[in-house]
């Protein structure tokens, strides 16, 4: 699902719901173009937190796939171009087109557990704020903004669909500071269908055990 920024203010607001006790995380395989170790911390952070409140835990690969597979759910999380803040990317001509910063990979019509997010779209996109804030705090910036993208991807490979909120981290567009906002969230009911979700497939799995 292409994930769209644009340059418009909306509102959004952040609620909490009942977290169902996942009881194998979501795997996420990280690969792709070499990302910092800093930016990477504050992608899994932004990410991580994104999904707290609907009980999806996230755990994290990188390097060889594992050879013996692993427990629960696998995405494939593919981060491409400059993910780290080694000088500015090229500026771009203005323009009020929304930027395609990652995509889900959709087959057959049916969603695959692949995302591409993109670095370099991501970079460009909040260069004001990088450009004026410190340099200490760019890396943080620049993971924070790039967890929320994957956030949203990972939010479509997990509820098969290719819908959106009218707001929250799941809206179709967002604006600058929405992808920097350290409040950033998902609204209440996209955390109760998480949480739902998340709870049908462990009832799955404990009746496949019995």
């Amino acid at each position: 699902m292409r994930y769209l920024t644009a340059l418009f203010a909306f509102c959004c607001f952040a609620g909490h719901a009942q977290s169902s006790g996942a009881s194998e995380p979501l795997t996420v395989f990280v690969t792709g173009d070499r990302v910092s170790p800093p930016v990477l911390q504050a992608l899994r952070e932004a990410a991580e937190s994104a999904f707290a409140p609907s009980g999806v835990k996230l755990s994290w690969l990188e390097g060889p796939p594992p050879a013996t597979g692993v427990d629960g759910d696998l995405v494939i999380l593919r981060l491409k171009g400059g993910c780290s803040n080694a000088g500015l990317v090229p500026a771009e001509p203005l323009t009020t087109e929304p930027r395609t910063l990652a995509l889900t990979h959709i087959a057959n019509h049916k969603i695959q557990p692949f995302a591409d997010v993109f670095c370099d779209a991501v970079r460009r996109f909040i260069q004001p704020s990088l450009k004026s804030a410190p340099v200490r705090e760019r890396d943080q910036m620049l993971g924070r903004a790039l967890g929320r993208v994957a956030a949203h991807e990972l939010y479509h490979i997990l509820l098969h669909t290719t819908e959106h909120a009218h707001s929250g981290i799941s809206r179709a567009q967002q604006t600058e500071p929405e992808l920097l906002d350290p409040q950033a969230a998902f609204t209440p009911g996209d955390d109760q269908r998480l949480a739902d979700s998340v709870s049908a497939d462990s009832s799955s799995l404990d009746a496949a055990g019995r």
